[in-house]
């Protein structure tokens, strides 16, 4: 789905938590789309590792989970989005797209409870990261947890 989009990449994919750490090295996609849960570790564990490792990828949260503990775990640990998995595909292109220019963006569900969320990327997301042309990402694949867009502009990766 992903592919037919002209300014999105999907630049890699990954089973687990710890494949994604490791890929996003290879690939630097500028958003991961991350599984609230995997093998070998969670997302909002993963969600912390990328946010201290890899500064310049966006990780939006896409789950069957509409749980606060979800939500706010992942936000907390520097998720930019929270997406439940039976969006529309117009909705995770958007987020995609949102997520590469540092917006915040939360499935209609979760925002009604989450305060105080972002709108505009903070300041060392907008000084790290200049937005042209394709977005690259990473994104979750079935069987495995986690997908990569790619090499136009990076937007998506666990």
């Amino acid at each position: 789905m992903l592919e037919i989009e002209d300014d999105i990449e999907v630049a890699g994919e990954a089973a687990d938590g710890e494949e994604v750490l490791r890929v996003a090295g290879q690939c630097r996609p500028d958003v991961a789309l991350v599984d609230a849960r995997m093998p070998r570790m969670d997302g909002t564990e993963l969600i912390r590792r990328l946010s201290a490792g890899h500064l310049g990828v966006a990780a939006i949260v896409l789950s069957t989970f509409d749980e606060d503990d979800y939500i706010f775990g992942a936000l907390s640990g520097g998720a930019v989005g929270y997406l439940l998995k039976d969006c529309t595909p117009e909705e995770l292109v958007d987020a995609i797209r949102r997520a590469s220019r540092g917006e915040t963006v939360l499935a209609s569900p979760s925002t009604s409870r989450t305060p105080g969320t972002r709108t505009t990327p903070p300041p060392e997301r907008q000084a790290s990261r200049p937005r042209t042309g394709t977005r690259r990402h990473t994104t979750p694949h079935r069987p495995p947890s986690s997908a990569w867009p790619g090499a136009r502009d990076r937007s998506t990766l666990g």
